[in-house]
């Protein structure tokens, strides 16, 4: 609400020029990277021909979790019902809370900046 306060817009409950819809949705993602460190036999000569000596191998597999969040806001015309405008952003949630709460302004701010209405001066 602040983010449009700024740009002289006024909350009501209903009969407004414009709607605004907001979505949350929250994923995780897993991704997984796997390192192979082969190292081959060597080859060497003996009586009968060519011999073979033998390999070895080390496979290191890794695994990283991460929740992410993303948010989509739609503006749309309060007469017609059109939609007029539309954002989404993606982030990494912060896992504590405390962050997370106080990094949600700046991220709604970033999305706004991007607002066809730009804040009045001094806001």
């Amino acid at each position: 609400i602040h983010q449009f306060e700024r740009r002289g817009m006024t909350k009501v409950n209903s009969g407004g020029d414009m709607q605004v819809s907001l979505y949350i949705i929250t994923s995780e993602e897993t991704a997984v990277s796997g390192y192979n460190d082969y190292v081959g036999g060597r080859g060497y000569h003996n009586y009968y021909g060519y011999g073979y000596g033998t390999g070895n191998m080390n496979n290191t597999y890794t695994q990283a979790s991460k929740e992410f969040g993303t948010l989509i806001m739609n503006c749309y015309d309060g007469n017609s019902r059109d939609q007029i405008w539309q954002a989404i952003a993606t982030s990494a949630v912060q896992q504590k809370v405390e962050k997370r709460k106080n990094s949600i302004p700046s991220k709604i701010a970033n999305i706004m900046s991007y607002f066809p209405v730009k804040p009045n001066k001094g806001n």
